[in-house]
């Protein structure tokens, strides 16, 4: 059975490539190294929210250029944790709130006109 591809793995490997930027030369603006990053791109680890992040930040993306559409919510075990596109429930519920942050802030922003 073919694996789905995995969208941060497209859109990392999208933005190397265009930017011309080596896994060593990402890494070193990330903080992590090389290996990391390799393990990211082969699909063999996951990055965290906060290198997700990190990533979007040194290259001055938005971080939903790495995480939207980026596959359904998996069951990963008997503990019923969450995974969605590599990131846990944690991660998740980080997201919407800063979601909400946003949204918030932007209401706010029509308010004052």
């Amino acid at each position: 059975m073919a694996r789905k591809p995995n969208y941060f793995v497209e859109q990392l490997r999208k933005v190397l490539y265009e930017r011309e930027l080596t896994q060593e030369q990402l890494g070193s603006l990330i903080g992590t190294n090389q290996r990391v990053i390799s393990r990211w791109l082969t699909g063999g680890r996951n990055p965290s929210l906060t290198s997700i992040r990190k990533i979007a930040a040194a290259l001055d993306l938005p971080i939903n250029f790495f995480v939207e559409n980026s596959g359904g919510v998996v069951n990963t075990g008997v503990s019923g944790d969450i995974s969605v596109g590599g990131m846990d429930e944690k991660d998740i519920k980080i997201l919407k709130l800063e979601k909400q942050v946003l949204e918030l802030k932007l209401k706010l922003k029509e308010l004052k006109k």
